[in-house]
């Protein structure tokens, strides 16, 4: 993720890319999208480095810790138990 070339399934990244902040968000199967997002980090001076550092600011927070409390929370969700 933090040298700028992180790709995720559009439903799993809201958790982690923070769209235009550490990454860019697409729509799945938008290969326009893609290809506009991928200039920008190429063109826009210092836009890769700023996506880089907060990156690694971001993936400093998931620890193993934090996944397992993700996975019970999602099983008690689909459970019925918890609101999301």
């Amino acid at each position: 993720m933090s040298r700028g070339c992180n790709g995720c399934g559009w439903r799993g990244c809201w958790r982690l890319v923070k769209n235009e902040k550490n990454g860019f968000v697409v729509p799945e199967k938008d290969s326009r999208a893609l290809n506009e997002a991928i200039g920008r980090i190429l063109d826009a001076d210092g836009l890769h480095k700023r996506l880089s550092e907060s990156a690694d600011e971001e993936i400093k927070k998931w620890t193993y810790e934090r996944q397992a409390h993700g996975f019970l929370d999602a099983i008690e969700y689909s459970l019925g138990n918890r609101q999301p």
